[in-house]
């Protein structure tokens, strides 16, 4: 499944007046890896004067590098961005930079593998992380020591308001080694918006397009899809313009000035004309019969600590099901600065979120032994505790008749998935899983 590819020098040296050149200050990050394409980015000082060079035993990808500069502040920094194709699924990557005077830097080697067509495979899933915290530097440590192919952040990437230049501190530094190792799948938080619609977001991440990716102008990057072994994966966008949602379940929910866009139109999810919600309905049709469909938004449709549930939301997941006719096995969320994990829920029985059929089934009790029947429903996992605040707000309240499990803790989530089986762990911030729920077929 996994083959090496060989050395093959990314061109474009820029002519430098000094030799040699230092790391990236800011990066490399990996992203937009899909079976047959990629894309690494690095930034800093020197990064116009570095190449990358693909090692191996044989030559499959076709590579470009384009040089630019972003703007930090009041001082332009340049980038540049290495785009490899014609990769083959599964195909493992080894790269190492060279500076100007032609030699390799130390410590400068970086791999990952192209997402493969099937198979089983390891994630990361955490959210509403940039703060800078040392509660958000305990998470990403732990993270550092676990294997991973990927990983999906559930959005709010930096506060509080997603400037450039927060990405610095509380995004580069914090999270070097995983950028370096895996992929980064994240969608847009309500704080990642503040800051001109998103635009600096947009700028530091690269996303699956195509097929894969929103048609619309103005929406690409902020929804999209993509496929990793035997699971498919759709990220959406929770964020509106409106200043007062009605959904069609009767809910009217304020959403502040600093919490909506100003300019982007068409990704109320809960408006069944709008752009989005038709492409939603597009991506789970397209979703292949053998793999498990998982969502991936910010605002969870399913709460019970701070926020209220948002019953627009969930009937608009619950519509787009029953519209194209394809289940939707998980939906992860964040928003929320600490971990809930509800029951399966049968989404196409509108009665089932207030008395679940599969907790009946058990007698009410949760046991981290159970495993659930994928037509049992749809799980909802929200992993908000990646680092955000957490004074003040309360924990889950655990009457709710859908949840299942809740804690107030700094945590992440592992997730590892085959053809047969999904498995969700949640582990806190002293390294203790203290939840865990499978799917099986």
């Amino acid at each position: 499944m996994r083959r090496s590819i060989a050395a093959v020098l990314l061109v474009l040296f820029v002519a430098a007046a000094t030799p040699g050149a230092s790391l990236p200050e800011f990066g490399p990050y990996i992203q937009a890896v899909t079976g047959s394409s990629a894309v690494i980015l690095w930034e800093g000082r020197d990064a116009n004067r570095i190449s990358l060079r693909l090692e191996g035993e044989s030559i499959s990808g076709t590579v470009s590098t384009r040089r630019d500069s972003v703007l930090i502040g009041s001082a332009w920094r340049p980038r540049s961005e290495a785009q490899i194709g014609n990769l083959s699924p599964g195909e493992r990557i080894e790269a190492v930079f060279i500076g100007s005077d032609g030699k390799e830097l130390p410590k400068s080697a970086l791999s990952f593998t192209s997402a493969p067509r099937t198979g089983s495979a390891t994630a990361l899933f955490f959210g509403d992380s940039g703060t800078g915290s040392s509660a958000q530097k305990r998470i990403a440590r732990l993270m550092d020591r676990m294997d991973a192919d990927f990983i999906l952040h559930s959005g709010d990437v930096v506060y509080e308001a997603g400037a450039r230049s927060e990405y610095d501190e509380r995004f580069f530094d914090i999270y070097r080694d995983l950028l370096r190792r895996a992929p980064f799948f994240p969608v847009l938080g309500n704080h990642d918006i503040r800051t001109d619609d998103g635009a600096p977001y947009l700028d530091v991440f690269r996303f699956p397009g195509g097929v894969y990716g929103a048609t619309k102008p103005s929406h690409r990057g902020r929804y999209y899809s993509f496929r990793w072994g035997d699971a498919f994966f759709i990220a959406l966008d929770s964020n509106v313009k409106e200043k007062e949602i009605d959904s069609s379940c009767g809910e009217s929910r304020s959403v502040g000035r600093s919490d909506r866009y100003r300019r982007v139109e068409g990704t109320n999810l809960e408006k069944r004309d709008c752009a989005q919600f038709r492409w939603f309905v597009r991506a789970l049709e397209r979703a292949p019969g053998e793999c498990w469909v998982v969502v991936v938004i910010h605002r969870p449709p399913l709460t019970s600590s701070w926020r209220k549930p948002s019953c627009g939301l969930l009937d608009a997941l619950r519509t787009a099901e029953s519209l194209s006719g394809r289940k939707i096995d998980v939906v992860l969320s964040g928003h929320e600065h600490d971990y809930q994990r509800s029951w399966p829920i049968l989404l196409s029985d509108r009665d089932d979120v207030g008395d679940p059929a599969s907790r009946r089934r058990r007698g009410g009790v949760w046991n981290v032994r159970h495993s659930f029947d994928d037509e049992e429903g749809t799980l909802f996992v929200v992993s908000g505790g990646g680092g955000g605040k957490q004074r003040l707000r309360p924990s889950p309240d655990l009457s709710a008749p859908w949840i299942a499990a809740g804690k107030k803790r700094f945590h992440f989530t592992q997730i590892v998935f085959d053809s047969r089986q999904f498995l969700i762990q949640a582990i806190d911030d002293s390294g203790e899983m203290f939840d865990q729920v499978r799917l099986v077929r």
